[in-house]
């Protein structure tokens, strides 16, 4: 009897700091070039009674927590969305492939760990470019050809700028 009530409350007490805090994340930019930033929107949903002092801080070798609202507290049965973006430590540490980006959740009463995915890709596979279709050109007329972009990857290029040379 008295080992069925002991194993009922710790089964009570793994199940209530377990739902103390809610954690989802989805990408804003998880996709990045060598040394470009990766950002993330973190929903938190306190069910708590009472509230929760949230701290937000990652462990990685290679991404740095950028410098933000990373501490907080939430009231009780409320939610909140946070941005967390990450650096990378250095450029040259950071090569073409995929990451995951270790993160950590403490609060006064659990403490939650999620890897967040992401992807650096290299500059030559950004974009991928060509003449829409075979052009004739004659040196003695001018011609207008078709170019065309493709963004392959779910990278922003808000300042990009497109160049055509000849040799």
């Amino acid at each position: 009897m008295k080992r069925g009530l002991i194993v009922l409350l710790i089964f009570f007490i793994l199940t209530t700091s377990v739902s103390a805090l809610q954690l989802t994340h989805d990408p804003i930019q998880n996709e990045a070039l060598p040394g470009g930033q990766v950002s993330y929107n973190i929903h938190l949903i306190n069910n708590e009674q009472m509230p929760l002092h949230i701290q937000i801080k990652t462990v990685d070798l290679n991404w740095l927590l950028e410098q933000g609202e990373n501490s907080f507290s939430i009231p009780p049965d409320k939610s909140r969305a946070v941005v967390v973006t990450f650096s990378p430590l250095s450029n040259d540490r950071i090569s073409p492939g995929n990451y995951g980006i270790n993160i950590i959740i403490d609060t006064q009463t659990t403490r939650l760990e999620r890897i967040l995915p992401a992807k650096v890709v290299a500059f030559g596979d950004v974009l991928d470019v060509q003449f829409a279709e075979d052009p004739i050109i004659d040196p003695r007329r001018g011609a207008i050809l078709r170019l065309t972009a493709k963004n392959n990857n779910q990278i922003l290029l808000p300042s990009m700028n497109l160049e055509l040379t000849s040799n």
